[in-house]
């Protein structure tokens, strides 16, 4: 099927899908944020709607859920170190395991 063009632009009205969303399953929270991070009792998951977590919060998510405000970088569930409700600060930069809208679509 390649060769084929449309006739005329097409344009989404509205970005699908309309939240930054995490690649792994693990632990959402401000690549800012100092550590030992609290984590929330709440979870994201892809059909929930992300609540927005504090300074200094982080929060448990599954792969291809919603990031939630506040929040721009996931740790991955292998390589997080939680004891006693708080998450050790990885080392990680912003965006790490995050899929930021629109960079999924092509031009």
């Amino acid at each position: 099927m390649s060769g084929r063009v449309l006739a005329e632009d097409v344009t989404a009205e509205t970005d699908r899908p309309s939240n930054d969303r995490a690649t792994m399953d693990g632990y959402a929270f401000a690549a800012a944020d100092e550590g030992p991070l609290e984590i929330v009792e709440q979870r994201v998951f892809p059909e929930t709607e992300p609540p927005t977590i504090e300074v200094g919060q982080a929060i448990e998510i599954a792969t291809g859920a919603p990031l939630p405000g506040g929040a721009d970088t996931v740790c991955k569930r292998e390589d997080a170190t939680v004891d006693d409700g708080r998450l050790a600060r990885p080392e990680l930069e912003a965006g790490a395991q995050v899929d930021v809208i629109p960079t999924t679509v092509f031009e």
